[in-house]
């Protein structure tokens, strides 16, 4: 039953699915767009024509953020974008935005902000004498008056040119994301060395480096995943490596053994199966808990670098 719910949704507000997995439709008179997928499907974008009545609009949000459950939202002359995070379910996502546009559009309406009559660019009425066509916007469909179509071709060529000339600063955010990692990997070390459990620490990680990645300027895109996810990894297996390295050099001063940490190491790796076998599981433990921080971590980066090419205009 609860899978019909965004079937529903489609049909009430007469949802239509274009190319690229783009839909369109229309509440309450208003026109909106989303894009299908585990991370587009979370903003919704209000195509209208809100001009000079931004601010009206921004406090209403400010004030009913919590009530509406947006997490962020971004506004412009022609469009609201509304990011609504990430739920378990398409039906729990959808009733929750169907319940939110409800309340938003009713408040739209209420401060006379042009509904899906008017182009939302330049405000004027559409129909049979200014007829619409639907176009690739910013990455979403939207349907403006023929006069509006050029317009909107060279504003989008100009932000992506800006965005594509923008420095990507890859050395400087690799820095960054080596810097958080090797944050995550000290802290990994000392509350291992300790004796107390620290794979928990590798979901930490690949935060910790996107973090430093961002703060020494590297360019939001896939590249950051990449070089966070990687460097996030290795520091978890080398974080576990170490931790033991540490176990045994502690053994060899305790009882006074005449031989180095590494060769005290390879010894148990040969003759001690009950080492061997705690190593590998830790080992696997620490890969395991990387791999879910890196899967979480780059989800949030993906819905960032989303959240920016919307709010770039790209």
């Amino acid at each position: 039953m609860m899978n019909n719910f965004v079937s529903e949704f489609e049909s009430k507000h007469h949802v239509i699915k274009l190319e690229k997995n783009a839909y369109i439709g229309t509440f309450n008179d208003y026109s909106f767009s989303y894009k299908a997928g585990a991370y587009e499907s979370n903003f919704i974008r209000i195509n209208a024509y809100f001009n000079d009545k931004k601010q009206e609009v921004v406090n209403y949000l400010q004030m009913n953020r919590k009530k509406l459950k947006i997490n962020s939202y971004f506004i412009n002359d022609y469009s609201l974008s509304l990011n609504f995070g990430a739920y378990f379910t398409n039906n729990s996502r959808f009733k929750k935005i169907d319940d939110s546009l409800e309340e938003i559009t009713k408040f739209l309406e209420s401060i006379n902000i042009p509904n899906s009559k008017y182009c939302p660019l330049c405000g004027k009425e559409v129909g049979e004498e200014n007829p619409t066509q639907t176009i690739d916007f910013e990455g979403l469909p939207i349907k403006v008056d023929r006069d509006c179509i050029d317009v909107i071709y060279k504003k989008e060529e100009e932000n992506r040119d800006k965005f594509n000339s923008t420095p990507n600063n890859y050395g400087k955010g690799f820095l960054g994301a080596l810097l958080g990692c090797a944050i995550g990997f000290i802290l990994w070390v000392i509350i291992g060395a300790f004796g107390l459990i620290s794979s928990w620490i590798a979901l930490l990680i690949p935060f910790i480096g996107s973090f430093f990645y961002d703060v020494l300027g590297g360019k939001r895109t896939t590249t950051k995943i990449i070089m966070v996810s990687i460097l996030s990894f290795i520091a978890a297996i080398s974080g576990t490596f170490v931790v033991y390295l540490i176990a045994v050099a502690t053994e060899v001063v305790n009882e006074n053994l005449d031989m180095s940490t590494l060769s005290a190491f390879s010894y148990l790796l040969q003759n001690s199966s009950e080492f061997v076998s705690n190593f590998v599981t830790d080992m696997v433990i620490s890969a395991i808990f990387s791999i879910i921080g890196i899967v979480v971590s780059s989800i949030f980066m993906k819905l960032e670098h989303y959240t920016l090419k919307r709010e770039n205009n790209i």
